[in-house]
């Protein structure tokens, strides 16, 4: 985790706040978790973003580093407002969902749909089918 003097809090609460959700994953056994909520990327970054206008995720695999998919001109706003060490920046002409699913390496996996505030209809998955996803690498 990358550290910033401006942070809203101290990096220690945002890889507290990172364990919780990371152990909240193993026990629904989730390999990742696509976060791309405004509100919940800011809890879990620092990033302070409008992010309604365009899409951005957060993707935090159970055992690798987080990244950011975001468009390419918020890339820089990426690496000076979070601690995210890691991006995948997708053209304001490209498809968004697509450059997730390609930089996930989640493409021909099984993606059970799921929440974790307990609204879903689904129940949790019950076994792992599959390993995590691997990690892109840094930019």
């Amino acid at each position: 985790m990358r550290e910033r003097d401006d942070m809203t809090f101290p990096p220690e609460e945002y890889q507290r706040r990172l364990s919780g959700l990371r152990e909240r994953m193993e026990e629904r056994l989730l390999d990742a978790v696509i976060i791309t909520d405004p509100e919940n990327i800011m809890y879990l970054t620092d990033y302070q973003t409008t992010g309604y206008s365009f899409f951005q995720a957060l993707v935090v695999p159970l055992v690798d580093d987080c990244y950011m998919v975001t468009r390419k001109m918020e890339e820089s706003n990426v690496y000076a407002r979070t601690w995210v060490d890691k991006t995948r920046p997708y053209a304001d002409n490209g498809d968004a969902i697509q450059s997730l699913v390609e930089s996930s390496g989640m493409r021909g996996s099984p993606i059970r749909p799921w929440a974790t505030s307990g609204t879903a209809t689904s129940s949790p998955p019950t076994s792992r089918t599959a390993s995590a996803p691997p990690s892109p690498t840094a930019s």
